[in-house]
């Protein structure tokens, strides 16, 4: 049997093989839902997704690209110049980028950049994984 419960406020699975269950407010479970589970979160005796928290999760596992992937998707997503023109003004951000060996989307670097340029995360997002 599968069991899922919440401990200090993050949701445990669990498989009781033998013996008595010394959890309370557990619930039980046929499958075991396809969001990772951190993004999980027990309501009313059901097991409900976070959606933000999801977003997020999926942000942090998303793949880091090299340089050339990175100019890549600067270029084919038509924001290649415009990020060339922001580090040029900011010194720590053209440091960042031009010393990078590798980039991930939840780095600080993004971010700031995407802020300057005024982009949605959903935006960078797309560009990230097309």
């Amino acid at each position: 049997m599968i069991i899922v419960y919440e401990h200090d406020g993050v949701v445990v699975v669990s498989t009781i093989l033998l013996g008595e269950v010394n959890i309370d407010n557990y619930i039980t479970l046929a499958e075991i839902p396809r969001e990772p589970i951190e993004s999980w979160y027990i309501e009313d005796g059901e097991i409900k997704i976070d959606q933000q928290k999801l977003i997020e999760f999926n942000r942090q596992n998303m793949p880091t690209l090299s340089p050339i992937q990175f100019d890549q998707k600067l270029d084919q997503s038509g924001l290649y110049d415009a990020v060339q023109d922001l580090i040029k003004t900011d010194r720590q951000l053209s440091i960042a980028y031009n010393r990078a060996i590798f980039f991930s989307r939840t780095d600080p670097f993004i971010e700031q950049a995407r802020i300057a340029l005024s982009l949605t995360d959903e935006q960078v997002d797309e560009m990230w994984t097309s």
